[in-house]
C-alpha cells in the first residue's frame, strides 16, 4: 500500500467516524463505554515507548526504573514522589 493510499484510508475512517456521530444523533452507549478507555490508551501509548531501551543504554535500565516507578505510584499514589523515585532509579541504573 502506498503512502497516498494509507493517508486516504485514514482520512476516510476519520470522516466516517465523525459522520456517524453527526448523522446518528450523537454518541451511543457503545461509544460512551469505549470513550472511558481513551485516557488510559493515550497514556499507555506515551509511556511504553519511553520504557524501551535506546542505543548504548543497558537493556534493563528504563524497564526496571519504570517498574519501580509503577510500584511507587501504586503504593503511594503521589505523582511527585513517583517522578522523583523513577528518575532517581533511572540515574542509578544507568550508572551501573
Amino acid at each position: 500500500m502506498s503512502w497516498v493510499g494509507l493517508f486516504a484510508a485514514i482520512a476516510v475512517a476519520t470522516i466516517a467516524l465523525r459522520a456517524s456521530f453527526i448523522l446518528g444523533g450523537g454518541s451511543g452507549a457503545f461509544f460512551e463505554r469505549l470513550a472511558r478507555y481513551v485516557p488510559v490508551a493515550a497514556l499507555t501509548a506515551l509511556v511504553v515507548p519511553a520504557l524501551l531501551p535506546r542505543d548504548g543504554e543497558p537493556v534493563y535500565a528504563r524497564s526496571l526504573a519504570g517498574v519501580v516507578a509503577f510500584a511507587v505510584a501504586y503504593r503511594a499514589k503521589n505523582v511527585l514522589l513517583t517522578v522523583i523515585v523513577g528518575l532517581a532509579g533511572l540515574l542509578v541504573l544507568r550508572a551501573l
